[in-house]
């Protein structure tokens, strides 16, 4: 297995030679250059393991040749054009073979006298591949993979990359990164703490990676918040390799763990909050349940009064129609919403939310929420201010059909 802290990297150098000038035997025989081919290896550093040849009938040959640190294929069509195809591929694990690379190539092109040559040297960094739609998605360069396990509900990969720092994946879905985890968290989490006078009673359904309980933690008034995620290995590995996500909040005394089914907390609990906040994966798996009109309801029912619920409802520009059905049944049941929006890197699309309670209200004032901010001490908040706040709920025309059933006039303020 190879160490935690460092991943295989490598060098992949391909090469066409056109018109070669060099005699006839070198482009037809494999067996009259394979001796040559070998001390050139030998010369720029490399180790040849073994190798096999195959000349095909009034054509050119195959010469295939393992190398301690990878391979050399060399083809030949001395019909078409006199062409010579080279792919170098090499391992950089336990030194940089870039250059002994190169001069490899260097070499070659001696032996065989190309008048033309395309080149192509990439570097084979290892990568992560995420998946948003069909079709779409991201390829990030990993440093490090940090942890992958397979849990009772879905695949966790924990890993460094060279973007967005340590990241968190579930299912190869992006959950959150180290370098934008507050473009998703704090609007999430303050639109609803910031228009509660006093919230002191705060559940977190879903939320095991600590970055939405990070930022309930910041209100001073806060006394109790709740976390109700289904996933244990999930909050394990997130508390031991995410602090800087969590910041110390999975193992703040106000902060009470329940590994359950979030439909089920809700729906036995007889507590009541001042503020719900729905940080959920996107709707399949274990968590499509999260999404359903039955699990609003028993949200409605858990929220105070005066409280005041989010929710992330996904992707609207790539999942217009799951966007829209979960707008449709959450106006249902609560007789106010606001959609608001925030682009968030790390999922390469606009992230669509809604702020919901339990009666007819405004939003709140610019001013209230400057004061709140300066109140509770609120001043190292990246995204969120007294402008950006209002700004979150001007929702684009062309996003206006999402919004239709709750938007009534309110997504531009």
């Amino acid at each position: 297995m190879l160490p935690r802290h460092k991943l295989p990297t490598g060098t992949n150098l391909r090469i066409l030679y056109q018109h070669c000038r060099c005699d006839e035997h070198t482009l037809y025989r494999p067996e009259s250059v394979v001796s040559q081919i070998m001390q050139m290896i030998q010369s720029v550093g490399f180790q040849a393991i073994n190798h096999t040849s195959y000349a095909f009938a009034e054509s050119g040959y195959t010469i295939a040749i393992i190398l301690a640190e990878s391979h050399l294929v060399i083809h030949t069509w001395p019909e078409h054009n006199k062409l010579v195809l080279i792919e170098i591929s090499v391992c950089d694990f336990t030194q940089v073979n870039r250059e002994k690379t190169i001069r490899l190539g260097d070499r070659l092109a001696e032996l065989f006298q190309p008048v033309d040559i395309l080149d192509e040297i990439t570097s084979m960094i290892p990568r992560i591949c995420t998946k948003n739609v069909e079709g779409y998605g991201f390829r990030m360069e990993l440093d490090s993979l940090i942890t992958s396990r397979k849990s009772r509900f879905q695949d966790i990969i924990i890993a460094d990359t060279a973007a967005f720092g340590r990241v968190l994946l579930l299912d190869g879905i992006m959950q959150t990164s180290e370098k934008d985890d507050c473009f998703y968290h704090e609007p999430l989490v303050h639109v609803p703490m910031l228009s509660h006078p006093h919230p002191q009673n705060v559940l977190i359904c879903g939320g095991g990676d600590g970055g939405a309980a990070r930022e309930v933690l910041k209100h001073p008034c806060v006394q109790s918040c709740t976390i109700v995620d289904i996933d244990a290995e999930v909050v394990s590995l997130a508390r031991d390799h995410l602090g800087v996500i969590h910041q110390g909040s999975l193992v703040d005394p106000r902060i009470h763990i329940q590994i359950q089914n979030a439909v089920d907390f809700v729906h036995t609990t007889r507590s009541s909050f001042d503020v719900i906040i729905l940080d959920n994966t996107d709707p399949v798996g274990c968590a499509e349940i999260l999404f359903s009109r039955e699990f609003y309801q028993d949200v409605h029912q858990r929220l105070a009064p005066d409280g005041y619920v989010s929710l992330n409802i996904g992707a609207p520009l790539l999942f217009e129609k799951n966007s829209t059905r979960i707008v449709q049944e959450v106006h249902e049941i609560f007789s106010c919403g606001y959609p608001y929006l925030h682009f968030i890197p790390s999922y390469g699309s606009l992230m669509g939310f809604l702020l919901c309670m339990k009666m007819e209200r405004e939003l709140i004032p610019l001013e209230d929420v400057e004061n709140r901010l300066n109140q509770r001490a609120l001043h190292d908040l990246r995204i969120i201010s007294p402008n950006t706040f209002h700004a979150l709920f001007a929702v684009p025309p062309f996003l206006h059909n999402v919004f239709a059933s709750v938007s009534s006039g309110k997504s531009d303020p």
